[in-house]
């Protein structure tokens, strides 16, 4: 399958891992370490974002959600000129791993063309060198079929979902649960954003 670079326009806030610890409002607060990584399904998932603090805490709820569907789960940032590891859960992508991902918005790769269509994909990684940085970044695992979704903010995409079931495993194609959680998601971002109006 050969990904087709698909223009947008860039965001220009992203939800970004922040280096530092600064006001929450902002969304620059310190990412820690996962510490609950047991299965949360995704109804409850649903009720805990209503009440969710901070982005962290978003983060940790949507990574246990997927838990109960997919071997392995993170969370990307996106900005303007690339994307990069922010949080993750499963074998190979545990948050520490995830830091070492970079990934130029300008290179092809299946990560940059969700960001720039904010479609979801569902397939195979093709041979390219953006996707071969992600396989060694991630434990150099190689899924037969891995999936990808766009979490939007006022219609920009600040975080990509990624999910899998591992080495030389498929992943489903019902995946309207995780679209669902995805708009949650930027339902709770949007909130954090309005300080809760």
């Amino acid at each position: 399958i050969d990904l087709v670079e698909v223009s947008s326009e860039l965001p220009s806030t992203p939800i970004e891992p922040p280096l530092e610890r600064q006001q929450t409002a902002d969304f620059h607060i310190e990412v820690e370490a996962i510490v609950d990584e047991s299965p949360l399904s995704f109804a409850d998932a649903s009720k805990v974002l209503v009440t969710a603090l901070d982005r962290t805490a978003i983060a940790r709820t949507v990574l246990r959600a997927a838990r109960t569907r997919f071997q392995r789960a993170c969370l990307l940032a996106v900005y303007p000129d690339r994307i990069v590891g922010w949080m993750g859960i499963g074998d190979g992508m545990q948050t520490e791993r995830m830091r070492d991902v970079v990934i130029p918005r300008a290179d092809k790769s299946v990560f940059s063309l969700v960001a720039d269509s904010r479609s979801h994909y569902i397939g195979p990684l093709a041979r390219l060198t953006a996707h071969g940085r992600w396989v060694k970044a991630t434990g150099r695992k190689i899924p037969k079929s891995l999936a990808v979704f766009p979490i939007l903010v006022r219609g920009r995409p600040v975080n990509l979902l990624v999910v899998d079931n591992g080495h030389d495993q498929f992943v489903g194609s019902d995946v309207g649960e995780v679209l669902i959680l995805a708009q949650q998601i930027a339902k709770t971002y949007e909130t954090l954003l309005t300080g809760g109006a």
